[in-house]
Formats: structure tokens, C-alpha cells, sequence
């Protein structure tokens, strides 16, 4: 039940290109609405909104995080023609040489 909400939510969160500040402007009727016909009750719905809301905006964080790494690895690698840059997340960077 709980990862039917989460997996939900998050592909709300996908589809909608939500930043990790938006999830916190979602209101507890916007996430019933999304699941609705799940056949989850309101009283449970209620209890685990703020427990997911905190989570998919630490995921969104890291995500938004990991993509600003790899851009910078990208404007990197675009001035060296012969590297590619690779972000192995938990602050790995990897810049190959080619040659």
C-alpha cells in the first residue's frame, strides 16, 4: 500500500518535472486526488502523506543535485575534445582521456 502512494506520487512528480520545493506545496487533497481508486482510505492516506512528501523530496533533491554534477562534468569534458566525464554519484567524478 505504501509504495502504490510512493510509486504514485513520484511518477506525478516525473511527469509534472516537480522540483524538490514544489513537493512541499502539494496539498493533502492533491495527493488523495492522485490516489484515488486505490482503494486506500483517507485515514491512512493521511498518515503516510508527510512521511512520503519528506521522501520524494529528498530524492528530487538528489536528483536535482547529481544533475547539476553532471552538467559541470559536461561543460568539462566539452573543453578537453578527447574526455568523457562520468558522475559515479556520492561525489565520485570520473574524466576519461581518450588516446
Amino acid at each position: 500500500m505504501y509504495a502504490t502512494i510512493y510509486d504514485k506520487l513520484k511518477t506525478y512528480a516525473e511527469n509534472q518535472k516537480l522540483k524538490a520545493a514544489d513537493i512541499e506545496s502539494l496539498t493533502s487533497q492533491q495527493i488523495r486526488s492522485l490516489i484515488q481508486g486505490s482503494g486506500i482510505s483517507d485515514d491512512i492516506c493521511e498518515a503516510v502523506v508527510s512521511n512520503i512528501r519528506r521522501q520524494l523530496k529528498k530524492r528530487l533533491e538528489k536528483n536535482e543535485a547529481d544533475m547539476a554534477i553532471q552538467n559541470v562534468i559536461n561543460s568539462i569534458a566539452a573543453d578537453f575534445p578527447n574526455a568523457t566525464g562520468e558522475y559515479e554519484g556520492d561525489g565520485i567524478i570520473i574524466l576519461r582521456l581518450k588516446g
